[in-house]
């Protein structure tokens, strides 16, 4: 009986078919036969539909509690994002009622705030992992607004839209690209970096690597696994992320076939839904589908 009883839960459309079956079998011959056919036939549609939406329920649900386990697994990780760009905003002093600011800046510090307060709505509002992309995103666009400002204010050059440096997106947006490969890999590959960085690699030391909790421990970003490609997707964009994460765990998790669907957020057939991204495009600037521009190619960072 506790067989039968398993059987059941497993499928509790079962004990409707069942009935129907018999019902078919006890009907008498002729029209009352056909009706009885008729009557079956509607049992089993009904019952067809009902166990299909029962069935889709319970997928929909421990779908939606994974999406919440992820979600609350990249929450620390993306508030400490928000915050470190708030004191960044606050470092940098920028009065917009200065006589020395002028429409350019205050242009470009109100772009920096409209991200900011973007990336903490957004946050608030999160249901599922996939939601964390559209915050990295905010905060890639206002680090660069900010990096523009303080250029103005230094009277520098205006710096080039480029990704993040890749070893930690609070760094800043990236300055130049270098050769880089992480530790267990014997793959090469280009990777955006700060001018901090770019000093300890000339230097011969590690650079200041994003870590995040693992079960193992604190460990780079990209050896913690699948989890934190939606967080790494608002930063470097999709088509770029297979190719610098090449022979690390995150990259390995890209290369599954559920890995654009569940992590990513992919919409139907593949596409990317939501923020301002579309298969690929990191957006703004005059950026093509998968290039930041400076030589950026899709899947990887050119670099010459």
């Amino acid at each position: 009986m506790e067989a039968v009883r398993r059987v059941f839960r497993a499928a509790p459309v079962l004990p409707l078919i069942v009935v129907a079956l018999l019902l078919t079998a006890a009907t008498p011959s002729g029209s009352t036969g056909a009706l009885g056919l008729l009557i079956t036939l509607g049992i089993l549609i009904v019952v067809g539909v009902g166990g299909t939406f029962l069935v889709g329920r319970r997928v929909t649900r421990r779908r939606q509690q994974q999406e919440r386990a992820r979600l609350e697994e990249l929450r620390p990780v993306a508030d400490e994002d928000i915050t470190a760009f708030g004191e960044e905003l606050t470092r940098i002093g920028f009065d917009p009622a200065s006589p020395k600011a002028d429409d350019a800046m205050r242009e470009d510090y109100t772009r920096a705030l409209d991200s900011y307060e973007r990336a903490k709505t957004v946050m608030e509002k999160a249901q599922a992992s996939r939601n964390v992309r559209d915050v990295s995103e905010a905060l890639g666009d206002g680090r660069f607004s900010l990096a523009t400002l303080e250029a103005r204010l230094e009277g520098e050059p205006l710096p080039e839209r480029r990704p993040p440096c890749f070893f930690d997106p609070r760094h800043g947006p990236s300055v130049e690209d270098r050769q880089w490969t992480p530790a267990g890999s014997t793959a090469e590959r280009t990777v955006p970096v700060c001018a901090a960085d770019a000093a300890r690699l000339d230097d011969g030391e590690q650079p200041m690597a994003r870590e995040v909790e693992t079960s193992a421990g604190r460990r780079p970003y990209w050896d913690a696994g699948p989890v934190y490609t939606p967080w790494a997707y608002g930063y470097f964009g999709g088509a770029l992320l297979p190719g610098l994460l090449t022979g690390t765990l995150l990259g390995t998790a890209l290369a599954s076939p559920d890995a654009y669907g569940d992590y990513y957020g992919a919409g139907p057939a593949g596409d990317f839904s939501g923020g301002d991204h579309s298969g690929g495009d990191y957006s703004g600037g005059d950026f093509g589908p998968g290039d930041f521009g400076g030589g950026f190619g899709g899947g990887d960072f050119g670099g010459g």
